[in-house]
């Protein structure tokens, strides 16, 4: 059974852990939106403030024309942002569909990696200045961040999060399990 979120007060908060400040982080998720307002978090690792130890080590989140970002903060706070727009596409992620995302942050090769069911859809670099720091007063926060400005509208299920980059067949496998398993992507139903 998937989580359902209100896009408004549904969150679901989890204590932090030294796993999740790995520079190589993977998340897989299948995600079937109610919307895909701009700032909707689908899911973060950071906390509220402007200190060193409480910026965003990594957070999701759905951007307003229809794609993610993955956003990390280093130094003071400064926002590094990569979204999941390649070769002029746009909207991939469609309001009442189930769909599988999976977001990889390569922390030695310095890369992110976007993947649609099952398919990469972009792929971006970032510089050795702009590694993520901070972060050891964590949270781990899923459908919302700190108001309900940031709440993800709609359903989330089979959310994994590895401390690694997974290999292109780990992330096919996860999408052919999901797929078959529970449902198919482009539907607005379970299977």
């Amino acid at each position: 059974n998937c989580y359902e979120f209100n896009g408004s007060s549904d969150k679901v908060d989890i204590a932090g852990h030294s796993d999740f400040l790995s520079q190589s982080i993977s998340i897989s998720v299948w995600i079937n939106p109610d919307t895909t307002s701009n700032g909707e978090t689908i899911v973060g690792y950071g906390d509220q403030g402007e200190n060193e130890a409480e910026n965003f080590f990594w957070l999701l989140q759905f951007m307003n024309n229809g794609n993610v970002k993955l956003v990390w903060e280093k130094g003071s706070g400064t926002d590094v942002e990569i979204q999941s727009t390649a070769d002029g596409q746009s909207g991939l992620w469609k309001a009442g569909l189930w769909n599988h995302l999976v977001v990889v942050r390569d922390g030695n090769k310095r890369k992110v990696h976007f993947y649609w069911n099952g398919v990469k859809v972009c792929d971006d670099s970032y510089s050795a200045s702009d590694v993520p720091t901070g972060g050891t007063d964590g949270t781990l926060h899923i459908g919302r961040l700190f108001s309900s400005s940031s709440s993800y509208d709609g359903k989330m299920d089979e959310l994994s999060i590895w401390n690694r980059a997974l290999s292109n067949s780990e992330i096919q496998d996860a999408y052919n399990k999901g797929k078959n398993g529970t449902r198919t992507a482009g539907t607005s139903s379970n299977a």
